[in-house]
């Protein structure tokens, strides 16, 4: 089977793909900049008191808090049925709330803060909405 016949058959499966590598990429991004404010402050355990610190362990403790949950809401629309338009929607509007939200929470810019966590709050109800809509419109089993 020739490769562009491939990644048609399964395009909304490459948007998962997508979706997971620039996400987690994120949130290791975001663990590697725990651990350089870590090193940088020489504060082993806890947050030390350290404002820095404290935003970092935050912005990476969010991410997490956000994206496995819509990694998997994701993982269900894709299996039920979501073509390849509404997931890659999905995908790269999440990643983009996702990296404001890093952005605002890591500098001074709270409106890049503010934007990132309505634009993944939003994503969030629309994701369930999606899961509603395939629930209604799966074929029956039986």
């Amino acid at each position: 089977m020739p490769l562009a016949s491939h990644v048609t058959d399964h395009q909304p499966a490459v948007w998962l793909i997508i979706f997971f590598v620039l996400n987690f990429g994120l949130v290791f991004l975001l663990a590697m900049n725990v651990s350089r404010v870590r090193l940088a402050k020489n504060i082993t355990n806890g947050d030390g008191n350290d404002l820095d610190l404290k935003k970092a362990i935050r912005a990476h403790s969010n991410g997490l808090e956000h994206t496995v949950p819509f990694g998997i809401l994701l993982l269900v629309a894709i299996l039920t049925g979501t073509g390849p338009t509404m997931a890659a929607i999905l995908t790269l509007a999440f990643t983009v709330g996702r990296v404001a939200h890093a952005q605002g929470m890591l500098s001074v810019n709270f409106q890049a803060r503010r934007l990132g966590a309505a634009l993944t709050y939003l994503l969030e109800v629309i994701v369930i909405l999606v899961l509603i809509i395939n629930a209604f419109t799966l074929p029956t089993l039986f």
